[in-house]
């Protein structure tokens, strides 16, 4: 609420700085902010004439963003997929557009439109990840599969790079 409006941003290395200046009725004040990125979070304090404030915060869908190396198992035996997660929380599951993926206590799910001809059918996953694997379940009309996959963790790169 209010209005606020942002200046200066800047990010350096792993550090953010930015100017923000607000107003919420008759009242405006200034106030800046610099923080640290590190891994999936950032701290850091906000300044103003009101004194400072000390801010955490921790990226929305961190678990789950990336991509999955996937098994999935069917009647038809174990075949290698791949699941891609964007950090907007969007994705491909192989190369079929995912356009809402939640991620809550752990439990991921999405859903998925296949096209088949002149037809489509659904598909529902739901599972769980536990550090950098990932256990559910696809299910369509035509039953369900077992899925379970490892997260690639790219070697090298430091945590919190934009």
């Amino acid at each position: 609420w209010g209005e606020h409006e942002i200046t200066d941003f800047s990010v350096e290395r792993r550090t953010i700085r930015f100017r923000r200046k607000s107003k919420i009725q008759d009242r405006q004040w200034e106030s800046t902010f610099e923080g640290t990125l590190q891994g999936d979070g950032l701290t850091g304090t906000v300044k103003s004439e009101m004194g400072d404030v000390e801010v955490k915060g921790v990226r929305l869908g961190a678990a789950a963003i990336g991509t999955w190396n996937l098994d999935v198992t069917g009647e038809w035996g174990t075949v290698k997929q791949r699941l891609l997660v964007h950090p907007d929380m969007t994705g491909l599951y192989g190369t079929i557009p995912v356009k809402k993926i939640e991620l809550e206590d752990g439990k991921l799910t999405f859903g998925l439109v296949v096209p088949f001809g002149d037809d489509e059918f659904t598909m529902d996953f739901a599972g769980k990840i536990d550090d950098t694997k990932l256990a559910g379940q696809m299910t369509t009309s035509r039953g369900s599969q077992e899925i379970k996959g490892v997260k690639v963790v790219r070697r090298g790169r430091r945590p919190g790079n934009m």
